[in-house]
């Protein structure tokens, strides 16, 4: 049989024909042949405009927001065609902008369900909090099964009478060439400053530094 060339076109724009892309994302299913299905941009869209389609986490729906999901006590711009007012996060979220988001150094991952977690820990939903033990980022440090910021203040050395020292801090240099002062960005708590002179530690002083800083004279003759 014969087969025109209208209906030949008609065949071969079909999906019999259409482009298979078989590498797909994980929520992506695929059709009999292995290829991926892939929404159209008009169904897409469709869905995004879809004023039935369910709020993520914490936002809602209200008289105020025009049928888009906005943080509680938000109202709709059109204006600004975006969610305005202040921002009233649920817990465990915190504001951004006009938004809401995790806490500084945590995350939403695979592992969290939705929760905000350290880095390298994951959700218990029998123990209601993330475990594991956390790789905490820069500037915070471990806290059980948590992170907490660093809070620094700034430690100033300084010798007296023109001479100059290697300064120490709990016996470890802090820089490798001898200077008249230096100053020093470190965590608020408590510490062993050094003088060495000639190879000699001359003097120490345990001083504890607030987050106003700290300023420590060592008197050299």
């Amino acid at each position: 049989m014969r087969i025109g060339l209208p209906l030949l076109i008609i065949l071969l724009s079909g999906p019999l024909y259409a482009q298979c892309v078989t590498t797909c994302s994980a929520d992506t299913p695929k059709d009999e042949q292995g290829c991926c299905i892939v929404a159209s941009t008009a169904s897409v869209a469709s869905k995004a405009k879809d004023p039935m389609a369910a709020c993520s986490t914490g936002k809602e729906r209200s008289q105020y927001t025009a049928g888009h999901c906005c943080w509680p006590e938000q109202e709709w711009s059109a204006k600004e065609d975006k969610c305005t007012g202040t921002t009233t996060c649920p817990e465990g979220l915190v504001p951004i902008g006009t938004d809401c988001g995790c806490p500084t150094g945590m995350s939403i991952t695979d592992f969290t369900s939705g929760h905000c977690c350290w880095p390298e820990q994951e959700w218990s939903a029998k123990a209601a909090q993330c475990t594991g033990t956390p790789n905490c980022p820069r500037d915070f440090e471990k806290d059980g099964t948590a992170c907490k910021k660093i809070i620094r203040g700034t430690l100033t050395l300084i010798v007296t009478g023109g001479k100059q020292c290697l300064f120490t801090l709990n016996g470890r240099r802090i820089r490798p060439y001898p200077f008249n002062s230096i100053r020093e960005e470190v965590a608020i708590g408590t510490y062993t400053a050094g003088c060495i002179r000639d190879g000699h530690e001359l003097l120490t002083k345990t001083v504890t530094v607030p987050t106003e800083g700290k300023k420590v004279l060592f008197r050299v003759r």
